[in-house]
């Protein structure tokens, strides 16, 4: 369906109505850019999307290895259209919106510890600022490991960066 963005316009009604059903299920609604206009529409909505689903406290279920395996395989499609700005924004809304442990190591070695150093500079204070403000991130089992990491890349592009507390 992704190579054909305009087929629910052909399909019978039944099968449309399977479609929506699952991508009410997030690791489908990652991979569903075929909805939107563009692909950098499609990035913007996960951001979206992720932020609403922390409001509602009802995000924890997309913490899984099918979802980040998803959100993996979109990595090519963001990088040829351009939005891997976008698309490394939402993968630290994805760690530092973590709402369990389990769920924060799951982030962050399926997600981030691959990425982090292609992240701006901007990116990585957010995600460093992110990350001290949620104690499944901060206080999680791998946490001094993986963020020092992190904070030695940091140091490497600013030497005199000083982290928040938590980090």
């Amino acid at each position: 369906m992704a190579n054909f963005p305009k087929i629910n316009n052909v399909l019978e009604e039944s099968t449309n109505v399977e479609v929506e059903k699952e991508l009410s299920h997030f690791r489908s609604k990652v991979l569903a850019f075929y909805k939107h206009e563009t692909f950098s529409d499609h990035i913007d909505y996960l951001n979206a999307e992720i932020k609403k689903l922390k409001e509602e406290s009802m995000f924890w279920p997309i913490y899984s290895n099918d979802v980040m395996t998803n959100i993996l395989a979109i990595k090519i499609i963001a990088n040829e259209n351009l939005v891997m700005d976008r698309y490394f924004d939402f993968l630290i809304k994805m760690y530092t919106y973590a709402p369990t442990y389990d769920c924060a190591d799951l982030a962050f070695d399926k997600l981030i510890s691959t990425n982090y150093k292609k992240f701006s500079v901007e990116q990585i204070k957010n995600f460093i600022e992110g990350a001290s403000e949620n104690n499944q991130c901060y206080d999680r089992r791998a946490a001094s490991y993986d963020h020092k990491l992190v904070l030695e890349f940091i140091r490497t592009l600013e030497s005199n960066y000083v982290p928040p507390k938590n980090f």
